[in-house]
């Protein structure tokens, strides 16, 4: 039977990418040598049930699109070289990489890709107004904000903490008449006094740096 392989031997392949020993260091990556003949870099993670290896992210040469395209250079020597296409899928899975976040995170997601980054929390009804507005001047200056109204305060924080929101900002009648918030953080942590502003952008620029 014909060899239909296209392209250099896999160990070639390999030892010009470093993926022999002594090269490139791979761990935590897996390199996997499939049937044609193309190297592969996976990234791969275990699930919390059963430890299973899942495919997070794969790198991979291919021969053989090159030749059925027609594709080549000009090498330095003058001759004309059929080059080598580089497939490269960062997230596989969106489900399975969000998976792998939360299970790593336990929900505590870092606040530049947390569901909610800032949770308003009036005291009593009459904060409420104050509440929404800072809550349109979170989503005005492109943060992921909501209020929570309804039952008592206490619960209300309990509930921002099992939902491991970032930052809640409790909302009183001292805190509406100078429009000013209280910030509570994650880990418990509170924050001084701050004009509803700064709240704001104190949030935001946790974002903008990724933290």
């Amino acid at each position: 039977m014909a060899d239909r392989r296209v392209g250099p031997s896999t160990d070639a392949v390999a030892a010009g990418l470093g993926l022999v020993a002594g090269g490139l260091a791979l761990a935590p990556l897996i390199t996997t040598v499939l049937a044609l003949s193309a190297p592969v870099v996976r990234q791969e993670l275990s699930s919390f049930d059963a430890g299973r290896e899942l495919t997070l992210s794969t790198v991979q040469a291919d021969y053989g699109k090159p030749h059925r395209f027609g594709l080549s250079y000009a090498a330095s020597d003058g001759s004309r070289q059929v080059p080598v296409m580089i497939h490269r899928s960062m997230v596989g899975s969106m489900e399975r990489l969000f998976a792998h976040l939360i299970e790593v995170h336990a929900g505590a997601f870092p606040v530049w890709y947390a569901p909610v980054q800032v949770a308003a929390l009036p005291v009593a009804a009459e904060q409420e107004e104050a509440a929404a507005g800072f809550v349109r001047a979170g989503i005005e200056a492109g943060l992921r904000v909501e209020a929570s109204v309804g039952a008592s305060l206490a619960s209300r924080i309990r509930r921002c903490a099992q939902r491991r929101v970032p930052y809640v900002a409790v909302i009183g009648e001292r805190e509406a008449a100078a429009g000013e918030v209280a910030l509570r953080q994650r880990d418990g942590g509170e924050l001084p006094l701050m004009p509803a502003a700064d709240g704001l952008r104190l949030v935001a620029d946790a974002v903008a740096a990724h933290r």
